[in-house]
């Protein structure tokens, strides 16, 4: 039976401008975060268990205005990177209000929304999100496009998740700061305090995917590689430098986009279910690494899926 999550979604949020459960060093609110884990996002600290960090909350994406989205039904299917369903079943429609639903043995699912979604803080339009956290990699995705206000049916597709059993496993400690990576060199560096968690979370993953594993359909033909990294809920207070293993062997030098697919956390630059730019970058002199440059703008600010491509 579907539920609305109204109710917690708003008292999430009031929570959260009410700073609850801050440490007592902190003034700033933190605002609600949703997707995997969700909570109150704390900046390095876990969602503030003991941390000494600002408590902080990534800009909203602009959603002025009055426009409203009705949605009737919204069925897909998802499957993990073997072709078989997944074991967590968990999915929602998000906006102004989350409604959801299970997914069935086979990995389809149907939702039977039937609510006029307003725009929120976090998205302009009503979008899917599959809860794989922590055994799988979380999925969002649009399901209306963009100018349309009435959608009786939307189809989400098929989605592929990775499980998180392979991925390498680190600890964050906000006061301390980390570099991640996996065995083949792919890495991020989190700086003491730059790394907002959800609550009641203190622990990253990360991991190459193949590109066939891509969660939305096709990969598009200009990325030219894919990772994850969770909890994708999350996002820095400032860029950070991430660096790919240059698999593709582009010349020392070549400009790149760094790419990330839209959740929660990325609603700053990108909107979520949306693949799309969210930094700079250049292949090492060395050839090695595709890595981001220096600068504010550069850097990597989210977490989730990942990739790269040549600049045009």
């Amino acid at each position: 039976m579907n539920r609305i999550w109204t109710a917690l979604w708003l008292g999430g949020v009031a929570c959260a401008i009410a700073a609850c459960g801050s440490d007592n060093d902190t003034t700033a609110a933190a605002t609600a975060n949703e997707g995997g884990g969700g909570g109150v996002a704390g900046a390095g600290g876990g969602g503030g268990q003991g941390a000494k960090c600002p408590l902080v909350s990534p800009p909203a994406l602009n959603t002025s205005g009055d426009d409203s989205v009705c949605l009737g039904t919204v069925t897909g299917k998802v499957l993990d990177q073997d072709g078989n369903p997944p074991a967590t079943t968990t999915i929602t429609v998000c906006g102004d209000a989350c409604i959801f639903g299970d997914i069935s043995s086979d990995g389809t699912f149907s939702i039977a929304v039937n609510h006029c979604y307003k725009k929120s803080a976090f998205f302009s339009v009503p979008v899917m999100i599959y809860h794989g956290w922590p055994d799988y990699a979380d999925i969002t995705v649009k399901v209306v496009p963009d100018g349309e206000t009435n959608v009786p049916n939307a189809d989400a597709g098929t989605l592929t998740t990775v499980a998180t059993a392979g991925m390498k496993k680190y600890p964050y400690v906000a006061t301390d700061g980390a570099t991640f990576t996996d065995d083949h060199g792919f890495s991020i560096e989190a700086a003491a305090c730059t790394l907002a968690l959800p609550a009641f979370q203190n622990d990253v993953y990360l991991a190459a995917v193949a590109l066939e594993h891509f969660p939305i359909g096709d990969a598009p033909s200009d990325v030219l590689g894919l990772y994850y990294v969770a909890p994708d809920n999350s996002f820095f207070t400032t860029p950070t430098t991430v660096r790919f293993p240059n698999t593709t062997k582009l010349a020392a030098g070549t400009a790149v986009e760094l790419m990330a697919l839209g959740n929660m956390g990325t609603t700053t630059v990108i909107e979520a279910g949306t693949f799309g730019v969210v930094g700079s970058g250049r292949v090492s002199a060395d050839g090695a690494f595709v890595e981001s440059v220096p600068g504010t703008d550069s850097g990597l600010i989210t977490l989730g899926w990942l990739g790269y491509r040549v600049a045009p």
